[in-house]
């Protein structure tokens, strides 16, 4: 299995930036939910993230959509 971790990092600041401001790691996490979102979507089977229950929720309506739920 393929681990990946976007939790709150960089990059999610560099896509959210406005004025060339990043937000603190605190406030990336809908960037962090989105990547999660995607890597569910692409069937990576585990990632390391700040907020677990969080990213347990995307997931499950990632797979509930999947299943037509």
């Amino acid at each position: 299995p393929l681990l990946m971790g976007p939790s709150r990092k960089s990059f999610i600041g560099d896509v959210l930036s406005i004025d060339g401001l990043a937000p603190s790691t605190e406030e990336r996490g809908w960037g962090t939910a989105a990547g999660v979102a995607w890597l569910a979507f692409n069937e990576i089977e585990m990632v390391r993230v700040h907020e677990p229950r969080e990213a347990r929720d995307v997931v499950g309506i990632i797979r509930s959509i999947e299943n037509g739920n």
